[in-house]
């Protein structure tokens, strides 16, 4: 393939005579049957290659003298965080090596270091988004310490899923700028291709989430006095600790481990600095520890649906005019009321399953808890709609509803 920039916004290549912009350049590939695959760059994989080759026969190496009963305990300590060390390595250069994002007419599949997830574009078109990690100064131009990420929202702007492979950064240049233009070329080879989403689909029904519908089982719902649902977000958490919150969590246990050993469990008199180093690290300990755990805290959200509302975690709002007002975007169910706000849903959520199936029951889920507000006389079907301001939202709002069945007013038109 050659690369070249054809001076269009973004540096956007020509489709259709095999080209693709220049900001894809090294980390982009498409292949014979018509797919790209979006990868680190050719650097990262080549530095992965060698750690791989060479650090999986040390670490093999390395481990040996473990199974022999003559070691000493000094040595097997030594061998221990020499093998750990290298392990380490070698899972790193794994990951590198299996993470990948493929664009096809289906849709966008992640495959990460164990799972892979499949999306269709009715969920991805339009949502595209940058994740940005910058440690330099805000005056700084260089982008040495700075990554971006390409993601995509899942359902609102408050939930950025990363792709994987999809990661600029750490070279010259601000990697944000470098991405915005990657995004740019991205959409634009997406509708060259003719991936973007046919009128057939954007409009017609789904057979299988008309099916997911009646699968709603109300039944069983209707003779609770209230609903409480309180499923974590599982993949929500595992962003949070790959996102420097692991490594915090691991800082903080370890500033309040040395202390304390330093405070309870050393037999030798405690001189007056080293008590102050101690002291110091076990207050150092939870201070480091708290944000990331608050950030997995807020993963946990109790929804609880009565006579008298719907409350998620701190915020609530009066039961919908409409079935529409409940609806799924990505994986996630929304509640949409007054001027167009709305309020996410998270602990009513799936927490398994392939995207479509978690959509299926999340279709399912919707219906149900209406149903349960309609039996309760707590709601009723007046025809009102109410939009949201997000257009990629409202956009993909109106495709799930159309599959289902319910009827969704015109652009412009008031229900």
């Amino acid at each position: 393939m050659e690369w070249q920039d054809n001076d269009l916004s973004g540096g956007h290549g020509g489709v259709f005579d095999e080209t693709l912009g220049k900001s894809m350049r090294w980390w982009s590939t498409e292949t014979a049957d018509g797919r790209l695959i979006l990868r680190r760059s050719v650097l990262v994989n080549y530095s992965a290659m060698v750690v791989l080759v060479v650090g999986t026969p040390c670490m093999i190496y390395k481990s040996l003298p473990l199974m022999s009963p003559y070691i000493s305990n000094y040595e097997a300590k030594d061998t221990m965080i020499m093998v750990m060390m290298l392990s380490i390595l070698v899972i790193w250069a794994i990951n590198v090596l299996r993470r990948r994002t493929v664009l096809s007419e289906d849709g966008i599949t992640m495959r990460r270091l164990v799972f892979t997830e499949r999306r269709p574009w009715t969920s991805v078109l339009s949502r595209f988004t940058l994740s940005t990690l910058d440690l330099t100064e805000p005056t700084s131009y260089s982008g040495i310490i700075e990554r971006t990420r390409i993601a995509i929202e899942n359902g609102d702007d408050d939930d950025a899923i990363r792709l994987p492979g999809c990661v600029i950064g750490m070279t010259w240049g601000r990697s944000e700028d470098r991405a915005s233009a990657a995004v740019g070329d991205l959409q634009y080879y997406i509708v060259k291709r003719g991936w973007d989403i046919s009128e057939d689909v954007a409009l017609g029904e789904d057979p299988r989430l008309v099916e997911a519908r009646e699968r709603h089982k109300a039944g069983t719902l209707v003779r609770r006095n209230r609903l409480v649902f309180c499923t974590p977000v599982w993949r929500r958490i595992k962003e949070h600790l790959c996102n420097g919150g692991l490594f915090l969590i691991g800082l903080g246990v370890l500033f309040i481990v040395l202390s304390s050993q330093q405070l309870f469990f050393e037999t030798a008199p405690v001189s007056g600095s080293d008590l102050t180093f101690a002291v110091s690290f076990l207050l150092l300990g939870p201070v480091t520890m708290a944000y990331p755990l608050y950030k997995i805290y807020g993963c946990f959200q109790r929804v609880v649906v009565d006579d008298r509302g719907i409350r998620a975690g701190r915020r609530s709002c009066v039961w919908p005019e409409s079935r529409s007002g409940l609806f799924v975007a990505g994986d996630r169910i929304f509640v949409v009321y007054a001027n167009g706000r709305h309020i996410a849903l998270d602990g009513a959520g799936v927490a398994w399953g392939s995207f479509q199936r978690r959509q299926e029951q999340l279709v399912a889920r919707c219906e149900a808890i209406w149903l349960w507000g309609v039996a309760r006389g707590a709601t009723r079907e007046t025809g009102r709609y109410v939009t949201v301001s997000d257009e990629g939202m409202q956009k993909e709002r109106e495709i799930l509803e159309r599959g289902i069945g319910l009827a969704v007013p015109r652009r412009g038109q008031s229900a």
